[in-house]
Parts: C-alpha cells; structure tokens; sequence
C-alpha cells in the first residue's frame, strides 16, 4: 500500500485530575443499581453493581472530555472495556452503597483511579493508525507559528464639537394723525437659533509582535503525534521538495503583521504539497497576550489562543478533515518566560492530542 503522508503546519460525580511519577491518573466516581431476589443481594450481584459503576465513572471522564471524536473512539473499545474494566484501573474504593429491601434494589457509589494513560493507548490502538504496518503510517509534517505581544499602544478618544446660529429680525412702523400732529411708532422682533453637535473618533490599539516558531511547539506536537502512531517530519525539511510553496518564512511574516495567515500564503502551500503528492497539509497559529499577574497566585500568567487545521489536498479540491479553536489557555510560572513556555506547550499539546482525536476518528492513517 502506497505510504500515505500528511503534512500538518451532582458534586458526587465531580472527576479530579492529578499526576503521577509512572502513570497518568485520573479519579472518577460511578454509580449503578441492580435489583436482586431473595432476603438479600448475593455477592455476585453486589460485584455486578460495582463492576457497572467502575464502567460508569469510566464513561463520565470520556464525557467529561467534552470531545465528539474520543467518544466516538471510544464507542469502538466500548466492550473490551466493559469486559476487563478492572484492567484500566489502579483503585477503587466504595465511597457508598444501599440496600432497599422493599423495592429489592442494591446501588452502590465508587471512586476510581483511571490509568489514563493506558485507556488512551487502547483507544489508539483502535484506531486505523495504531493498526496500519509502519510502511502505512502517515508522515506527518507541521508549521506552528507563534506571535506575542512586544508592545500595545493605545489613542484617547479624538472628540470634536461643532456650534451653528442663526438670526432672524422683523419690524413694522406706524404713522398717524391727531389733533396735535403726526405721531410715529415703530415695532421689532428678534429670534436667535443655535445649534450644536460633534462627532467622536476612536482609532485601533497599535500592537507590535515578535513572530517566531517554538521549540516548545515542535517537541508538544512531536512527541503527540509520533506517540499516536504518526510519522513527524519536520517542515523545514520537504520545503525545497515543494518548490518553495510551501515556505515557513512566509507564514510567520503573515502572522507578524497582525492577522490570519493570507490566502495567498495558504495557496501555494495547498498547490506545493499537492505537487509533492502530499495528500494533507496542516497548520497551526498561536497568539500571546502580554504578561499579566495571576490574581489568585500572584505569579506571572500568559494567556495564549491556539487554532489549527489540517486539510485534505488529495482530491479535486481541498476541504478540511480536523480543526481546533480558537481555544485560549493560561500558563503560570515565576518569570515571564516560564509562563510563556507552560502556556505554549499545554496550548500546543492540547491542540494535538483533539486533533489527532479527529484523525482516528476519520480513519486517517
């Protein structure tokens, strides 16, 4: 099979995230209830019960993801799961159970700890990635740019205020005959109007950035994706086999000037990789903001928008097979520059891992 290359530039059921030294960990808490015949439930009912709450606290950290393409990933291991769900635990621990002896019904709560790690080797495995021979795995090749905040300059607000008047006057004069002569009297009037007004004129904010690419970037998405079953390639490297087209340089001065990466830009990307018989070019951009105080901490705090896309070149026209974002994340540290480095590698890391998600998700391979 031809070598398939991508280029990619309420409280009780509260689950808790902590880490590990060997393993990834995550706490979970399930419930079920079975019913029962007899005086009491026997203990292989009671096992039943407990088996599907550890089942249930697995699905609740798969649905507290909050992630179409994990669910659907998952839905494909769903019973090998259920079969050996001990398998991807490390604990459990019965937090309550109840015995209804009127309705006959035994429920039972349980805290778990998941072996994150291996449940996401599982649903790699699953996918047609993890299945495919090494010669079928997809190369995978991508451009994260990453643009911050050097200076921001804001204009007060330009007001200006405009004043009309007009004036009006009208008279009569009267004349008239007595016994004692002619007498004379005059009458006038007089009306003033003024009328004022002005316009308001607020100008941009002027920000300058410092664009670059990011070894935190690079070795986040690497290590993702090379883990997921991806052969990585870096950009770099296939730029003169693209005649040029595709150019990292050129993304990071779209970048640096303020907004999205050009259309232009995009197209002789899309048009080189399409020459190379690359069938998928991706790639990402990263924004950082200008270093706050975290008010909680008191450290310094980044905060940084992610979006990535990957798109599919190998048909008549390209149209996009995964994306992610915007999405802004935080990274908190004792300097400035620790803080810019947490925030570039959980945005990075973040972005791969949904993104690859989608990708299993499509069958890609």
């Amino acid at each position: 099979m031809q070598i398939s290359r991508l280029i990619f530039i309420t409280s009780l059921l509260m689950i808790s995230f902590h880490s590990h030294a060997f393993a990834e960990i995550v706490s979970s808490k399930g419930m079920a209830a079975i019913t029962y015949s007899g005086r009491k439930p026997d203990p292989s009912k009671i096992l039943e019960a407990q088996s599907k709450a550890k089942m249930s606290a697995i699905e609740r950290y798969i649905a507290i993801k909050d992630s179409d393409s994990m669910t659907r990933n998952f839905e494909q291991i769903r019973t090998e799961v259920e079969a050996n769900v001990d398998a991807y635990l490390l604990g459990t621990v019965v937090v309550a159970e109840e015995t209804n002896k009127d309705s006959k019904r035994y429920s039972v709560v349980v805290r778990v700890d998941i072996n994150e790690a291996k449940l996401k080797n599982a649903l790699q495995d699953s996918s047609a990635v993890g299945n495919a021979a090494n010669h079928e795995k997809s190369e995978i090749v991508f451009v994260f740019v990453a643009r911050e905040q050097t200076r921001a300059k804001s204009y007060d607000d330009i007001i200006r205020k405009g004043l009309d008047s007009s004036a009006s006057e009208d008279g009569a004069e009267f004349e008239a005959a007595s016994g004692g002569g002619v007498e004379y009297a005059s009458e006038s009037n007089r009306s003033e109007t003024v009328t004022t007004g002005g316009s308001t004129e607020r100008i941009s904010d002027k920000i300058e950035y410092d664009v670059s690419t990011s070894g935190e970037i690079d070795a986040a998405m690497t290590r993702i994706f090379s883990t997921s079953g991806f052969a990585v390639v870096a950009a770099e490297y296939i730029e003169e086999e693209t005649g040029m087209l595709l150019d990292v340089s050129a993304f990071k001065e779209d970048f640096g000037l303020g907004g999205d990466i050009s259309s232009s830009t995009k197209r002789n990307a899309l048009k080189g990789v399409k020459n190379a018989e690359i069938p998928f070019l991706g790639w990402g951009t990263l924004d950082l903001d200008m270093r706050e105080t975290d008010p909680v901490s008191g450290l310094v705090r980044v905060n940084v928008k992610v979006t990535a896309k990957i798109v599919n070149v190998a048909g008549r026209r390209p149209r996009d097979v995964a994306s992610v974002g915007p999405v802004t994340y935080s990274g908190i540290g004792s300097t400035e520059t620790s803080a810019r480095s947490n925030a570039l590698k959980l945005a990075a890391e973040t972005a791969a891992k949904e993104l690859v998600e989608q990708l299993n998700a499509k069958g890609v391979q």
